[in-house]
């Protein structure tokens, strides 16, 4: 939830390459991924990032995948129900339509 508020706000985000953050976010151009545990190179993507030039930070939030994705997750009730749905997935159970 943490790197979703933080790319509602338009702020990049920088994190480690969990299973999690991966599949949720993997594919969106404001969320850096860096190898868990290499704090090295969780600082040279800071850097990069804080010395990126304006145009380019901006053009990485108004990206297509990353607009529609803050779309789909603009109510907190989409979010729930997509967690929802996820874990009914995940025990291999069908979800119940919401209205």
């Amino acid at each position: 939830m943490v790197i979703l508020e933080t790319l509602a706000l338009g702020t990049s985000v920088v994190a480690y390459d969990i299973p999690a953050i991966r599949l949720i976010y993997g594919k969106l151009r404001p969320v850096h991924i860096v190898h868990e545990y290499d704090t090295r190179s969780m600082a040279q993507e800071v850097r990069r990032l804080i010395n990126m030039d304006l145009n380019e930070y901006v053009t990485e939030h108004e990206d297509e995948n990353t607009m529609k994705f803050l779309e789909e997750h603009s109510s907190w009730n989409n979010v729930a129900q997509e967690t929802l749905d996820f874990i009914h997935e995940v025990l291999g159970e069908r979800s119940q339509e919401h209205p």
